[in-house]
């Protein structure tokens, strides 16, 4: 809807001129809009000196408010028929389906059918990565010609032997109580004051 206004030099003394333009006549007609023209009238002649453009525009969206309420009603209502109707014609046609029924015989037959069907995948899909052994494969195949390696878990086995015979001497020399040498300090200045005790 449009509205416009012509304002006379008298305004706001004076009821202004308005007309009303109907843009979408699928949901109002002429009847709607004289209603509305009435209402503004009235508005405006009960509010004679005052400013009114603001007011008489807003009547004008309160009633489009409404209709638009009224219009989105009927619009979801229509929605909602529609929605039963495929609802009941999806089920009539789903009647006439034919499922087949699954019991532990007719899911053996499937899952010996899915797993073949895999098994044929896998094997198409096959490279030659997947063909080639890895290095544990091949050394568990040919142990006769790494016998003169070392594992690392005998390395490591020896290393920490190591290490612990390092730490028994270790613990061996603190054991020994400290003595002091009385002539090493003795070739020193006089000047210092050294107390051994």
């Amino acid at each position: 809807m449009k509205i416009h206004f012509d304002l006379q030099g008298s305004y706001p003394d004076c009821v202004p001129y308005f007309r009303l333009k109907n843009l979408s006549t699928d949901y109002m007609d002429n009847n709607f809009l004289d209603r509305c023209e009435t209402m503004m009238r009235k508005h405006a002649e009960e509010n004679i000196g005052q400013m009114m453009l603001f007011e008489l525009a807003d009547i004008v969206k309160s009633v489009m408010t409404d209709v638009n309420d009224e219009v989105l009603a009927k619009i979801d209502a229509i929605e909602e028929e529609n929605k039963v109707e495929h609802t009941l014609k999806s089920y009539e046609t789903s009647k006439h389906v034919n499922f087949t029924q699954v019991n532990a015989e007719t899911f053996k037959v499937w899952c010996d059918e899915y797993k073949e069907r895999l098994r044929i995948e896998r094997e198409a899909f096959v490279s030659d990565k997947d063909t080639k052994l890895t290095g544990r494969q091949l050394f568990e195949q040919k142990k006769s010609t790494f016998e003169d390696l070392t594992l690392e878990e005998d390395n490591a086995s020896s290393v920490v032997e190591e290490e612990a015979k390092d730490e028994a001497a270790a613990s061996d020399d603190e054991d020994e109580p400290f003595v002091y040498d009385r002539a090493l300090y003795e070739a020193c200045d006089d000047d210092e004051d050294i107390d051994f005790d």
